[in-house]
């Protein structure tokens, strides 16, 4: 369980009021001995992590609230130490965290939480994989734009391993619209962006972690493999056989996630299977060099992209864009998460 200290400010000077367990988060187990120290105007946090599986890693961040856990603030900014993404297993790891970086005038009572969460390894939650930020050349040509390539940074994120599954879907919505159903680890389909947008609400209410889907530009390159990508044409080979179900060998229907090989990052199914709702809008790609670019600021229809077990392989290339009515699903549209920091 999570350990969450209420700490009372005044003048700059903490003072601790009361200690107790409390728990918000399904990797939460993993947290224990939350132990602070007030130091000016620095809280220096400590805790002792349950060791991990062999490629487990976790995402570790602080939060407070003012109000009681109604709302919450965070990740936290101004810490240092054993925080941010690749966190194992260990005791007595320590953070530090300046106040002020975060709050100008902080009062009253407050909580912090310790928060971890899985991305690598095997596990039945949501697991999600670290995206380490950088630059890559999109080609306009390709999509009707004026000639040339063009630069698009991105800073880190963490996108989900797999396509959100049927499953999963259930576990948060009560009910399974898919059309191949009675699957509990196929990705869920027939679901409309609209229905995605009420499924990451209530799974941030439930497990106080706050997702959304990707930007088109973070679903490009966590395709390509990111920085460790080797330039191959979908994601993770120049053979769709290795890595994607598409029409030509799925028999007319979705399969579990996982079954074929990951990309460069570890990450399943980002060609095939069920092409995935982006956040974006759609619309021309912008030819100057964006960072983290979000889309056109409106539009009739979003962005999907990776192509589906309906799809030739050719619609399924790494490059390759599509766009549906928001309030519609389809039988071959899905989608995967993002963890926002």
């Amino acid at each position: 369980m999570d350990l969450l200290l209420f700490v009372q400010i005044r003048k700059q000077t903490f003072y601790l009021i009361l200690l107790f367990l409390f728990s918000l988060d399904v990797c939460a187990q993993k947290i224990n001995n939350v132990r602070f120290e007030p130091e000016g105007k620095t809280i220096n946090v400590s805790y002792d992590m349950a060791e991990t599986k062999p490629g487990q890693s976790f995402f570790v961040s602080l939060y407070v609230t003012q109000d009681g856990g109604a709302t919450w603030n965070g990740p936290l900014k101004g810490v240092t130490g054993n925080v941010g993404a690749n966190q194992t297993g260990g005791i007595g790891k320590a953070v530090a965290w300046d106040v002020s970086a975060d709050f100008p005038k902080l009062e009253g009572n407050i909580i912090i939480e310790v928060r971890a969460t899985l991305i690598g390894g095997e596990s039945e939650e949501m697991e999600m994989i670290l995206v380490k930020g950088g630059t890559f050349k999109r080609d306009v040509e390709l999509f009707g734009n004026d000639e040339g390539f063009y630069g698009i940074t991105l800073t880190d994120f963490v996108i989900g391993k797999y396509e959100v599954t049927q499953k999963q879907w259930r576990e948060i919505m009560d009910m399974d619209p898919s059309y191949n159903n009675n699957c509990d680890y196929c990705p869920v389909e027939q679901i409309s962006w609209i229905a995605v947008q009420e499924f990451i609400r209530k799974l941030t209410k439930k497990t106080g972690r706050n997702y959304r889907l990707p930007t088109e530009a973070e679903w490009e390159y966590a395709a390509m493999g990111g920085a460790l990508g080797h330039g191959y044409t979908f994601s993770g080979s120049i053979n769709t056989e290795d890595v994607a179900w598409t029409n030509s060998n799925s028999s007319s229907r979705s399969h579990p996630v996982g079954r074929k090989e990951p990309n460069e990052l570890e990450i399943y199914d980002m060609t095939g299977n069920v092409a995935e709702w982006c956040s974006d809008w759609f619309g021309p790609y912008q030819t100057i060099g964006q960072t983290n670019p979000v889309g056109p600021e409106s539009g009739s229809k979003r962005v999907i992209r990776g192509g589906s077990w309906n799809d030739p392989p050719r619609a399924c290339l790494n490059t390759s864009r599509g766009n549906h009515n928001p309030a519609e699903g389809s039988n071959s549209l899905g989608f995967r998460l993002v963890l926002v920091p």
